[in-house]
């Protein structure tokens, strides 16, 4: 508890009546003395009791947009407070941060709901992290205290951190949050970081030495990948499509692009319908460019299709030449068979990325998944094909484009 400028004022008077008292041996001044020091004690002891029935009537309720984020990225927080203030007392509430958290909680504002708070953190360490409490700064005209309210009520909710990858350093033993150069061996890039094994990935990019150590697969992540977000392929269903379906694509697709955008601050986006470019939105277009292109999504009539998906057979023996000696990759890599497959490595290679996500409700003709498959490989770009859940059964399907995984979102 401490004394404010009034209180320090009654002291300062009682202190100057007792000196009076004594050189000058004035009763009258003693009771002054006596007078004075009993209201400013009964004024400590009425305030100390307000702030315990004040600390024990607040309640906090946070609510918090995204529970599970990305490291590094931002979650919007909303916090409000009730309590019970006697009169003559004034409250300041004011959320404390996790101890991961980047941010500054500003003190609550009175509101239609009582007091309240509204601010952006950034968990910048990965695992599951929760609020400190909440700081209240109780005053009236003579005294100020500040309690630390950290029950479990107060550190709600829970929020976790998903890393952006497991870094390996040249003995294998692995640490988050940390990048560390590993030439990959007979690979031909270098490996900055390591993730979880998901159901698809290539098993040739299974690091088998940590996995062994951790008792659960890793997989290697190019170096080109490491550093940024990969390149987000949505493919725009055709007019005729299912409403229904057709909003929850746009919905999925447009919280991935906000959530890239969160996460780094920009992303690279190429939207296609069937074998139709549309567009390409580059990481300097800026968040409102991106947001509204994202608001804009619709059907489209597609004006030309390929019709002739290659088959298996043919698949494997076009990646197995592009898995060739470097000459005839450089070959390949040059002649694309399609005006769409032109276009879609001219963005690949404009992208500077190593990694792209593929987007689709996966309908009618999917000639050109296919096609942007084999372009992923010529430009030398791992590929993932993202099935929404509610689009689930089609999952298996996929697996004949052979893909570098396929993920359920």
């Amino acid at each position: 508890m401490e004394i404010r400028r009034p209180g320090m004022g009654i002291g300062a008077l009682i202190v100057a009546f007792a000196g009076y008292s004594l050189i000058i041996d004035e009763p009258a001044a003693v009771i002054v003395v006596i007078v004075l020091s009993i209201f400013l004690m009964y004024r400590a002891v009425i305030f100390q009791r307000y702030s315990g029935e004040v600390a024990a009537s607040l309640s906090v309720i946070r609510t918090v947009d995204k529970r599970t984020l990305r490291q590094g990225a931002a979650a919007r927080v909303l916090s409000t407070a009730s309590l019970s203030l006697p009169p003559g007392m004034q409250a300041e509430v004011c959320d404390l941060l996790p101890p991961v958290a980047e941010g500054r909680a500003p003190v609550y504002m009175p509101s239609e709901n009582g007091l309240s708070a509204s601010y952006e953190l950034r968990l910048m360490a990965p695992g599951e992290a929760r609020f400190a409490g909440v700081r209240l700064r109780l005053s009236d005209t003579f005294f100020s205290d500040t309690i630390l309210c950290q029950g479990e009520a107060f550190r709600l909710p829970a929020m976790r951190a998903i890393p952006y990858g497991i870094a390996q350093d040249a003995d294998g033993y692995g640490t988050y949050g940390t990048e560390i150069r590993k030439r990959g061996f007979l690979r031909g890039q270098e490996t900055y970081s390591f993730r979880p094994y998901r159901r698809g990935d290539d098993l040739s990019m299974v690091d088998w030495k940590l996995s062994a150590k951790r008792d659960s697969f890793m997989v290697r992540e190019p170096g080109r990948i490491s550093g940024g977000s990969p390149l987000i392929i949505i493919d725009l269903p055709e007019t005729g499509t299912d409403e229904n379906s057709a909003l929850a694509f746009f919905t999925l697709v447009g919280g991935v692009v906000e959530g890239a955008l969160d996460a780094s601050g920009t992303c690279r986006v190429l939207i296609i319908s069937g074998a139709n470019l549309i567009t390409y939105l580059s990481p300097e277009s800026g968040r409102d460019k991106f947001l509204l292109e994202m608001s804009r999504l619709a059907p489209v009539v597609r004006q030309s299709h390929l019709f002739r998906m290659p088959g298996r057979a043919v698949m494997d023996a076009r990646r197995r030449a592009l898995k060739g000696v470097a000459p005839l990759n450089r070959i390949l890599q040059g002649t694309a068979t399609t005006a769409f497959e032109v276009s879609v490595l001219d963005a690949m290679a404009v992208s500077g990325t190593g990694e792209a996500h593929l987007y689709s409700i996966y309908r009618g003709d999917l000639s050109h998944i296919g096609q942007t498959v084999l372009a992923a490989k010529r430009a030398g770009m791992r590929i993932l094909l993202c099935v929404s859940r509610h689009e689930a059964g089609v999952a298996e399907k996929l697996r004949e484009y052979r893909s570098d995984g396929i993920e359920v979102i």
